[in-house]
């Protein structure tokens, strides 16, 4: 079972704007995307909630901000560079043409 709901967080606390198909003691995952701020006097957040039991957690298109891209992209760009050259040269030079190889173990495809 997957719900997506809206949440308002006060006081250390998420509080649904609708009830929740849950029973006492179910664990579930929690996948937050913030809608407003508390400069906007109010935190909307939009959560998906699932049993734990083969859900997945998803957050609703809608809510994902186009601004939200550059920081993606910067902490990418951190993360790479935090990574030494002598790692990045570990890595195959023939990942993209030998994907099956490297990921199910299929013979590697020869250079054209």
């Amino acid at each position: 079972m997957v719900q997506s709901v809206k949440a308002t967080y006060r006081d250390g606390v998420l509080e649904p704007s609708e009830s929740l198909d849950l029973e006492d003691g179910d664990v579930v995952t929690l996948s937050i995307s913030v809608e407003g701020g508390a400069e906007d006097g109010e935190a909307v957040d939009s959560a998906s909630v699932g049993n734990g039991v083969g859900d997945s957690a998803s957050v609703d298109s809608e809510s994902q901000k186009p601004t939200d891209i550059p920081a993606l992209l910067e902490r990418i760009r951190r993360i790479t560079a935090s990574v030494p050259d002598s790692e990045w040269e570990k890595l195959p030079k023939d990942g993209a043409r030998n994907k099956k190889h490297y990921l199910y173990g299929h013979p590697k495809e020869d250079e054209e």
